[in-house]
């Protein structure tokens, strides 16, 4: 079992360069295909005190912009990923997160960035990691910020009592993958309400060190 498809997810106002180095050198590891993706939606028109601000011209101007900047990250990912790896471009207009998560069903690993800037927290420009992560059903590796390759020797894994998180855990690929070279330690909690989001989301954890 192994990872034949890898979804690389490139915030629209973020440093990309690092981030597509680091879903390379993934994609090389595991012979995968490497999907780019990157997103951005237009605000919603401001709701005033007596009706809607529609600014049909603002929302154009808006929209055309991403586009550019979706171009520009194309070329970017291109740039970086050339002949080395199985590759392809997906962008769009749209919610970051929503078309993120679609996206996975077609891929078996998400790489992302960690949110940080401007945009954090802004759902029309950056992706909310806890819906991914709860909606996706796939691991999400979050790099760390410049992080362009994966070294590592320790790494830990965390994970609950409950069933499930252990099926889910065991099977891992990335897992068994990294168990060949480094060490792996697993910690095991009890959250107080099993069946909690603290709990589904524990499983899909990889911290580097």
């Amino acid at each position: 079992m192994g990872y034949r498809s890898i979804v690389l997810n490139l915030d629209i106002d973020g440093m990309v360069a690092p981030v597509i180095k680091l879903g390379v050198d993934l994609a090389q590891r595991f012979d995968a295909r490497l999907i780019g993706l990157s997103a951005a939606d237009v605000p919603p028109p401001v709701v005033m005190e007596g009706g809607v601000a529609f600014e049909g011209e603002s929302m154009m101007h808006q929209r055309k912009n991403i586009e550019r900047r979706i171009e520009d990250l194309r070329a970017e990912f291109e740039g970086l990923a050339g002949a080395t790896v199985d590759s392809e471009w997906r962008g769009a207009v749209g919610n970051p997160t929503r078309l993120l998560i679609e996206t996975a069903l077609v891929a078996d690993l998400i790489v992302t960035g960690s949110p940080e800037g401007a945009s954090s927290g802004n759902v029309d420009r950056s992706t909310d990691l806890g819906n991914l992560i709860l909606q996706a059903g796939r691991p999400v590796f979050v790099a760390s910020t410049n992080q362009e390759n994966f070294r590592i020797n320790k790494v830990l894994v965390g994970r609950t009592r409950v069933k499930p998180s252990v099926r889910l855990l065991m099977p891992c690929p990335f897992c068994k993958w990294l168990g060949r070279f480094v060490s792996l330690r697993s910690i095991v909690m009890q959250p107080t309400k099993p069946g909690t989001a603290w709990t589904m989301l524990l499983p899909y954890f990889l911290t580097t060190a």
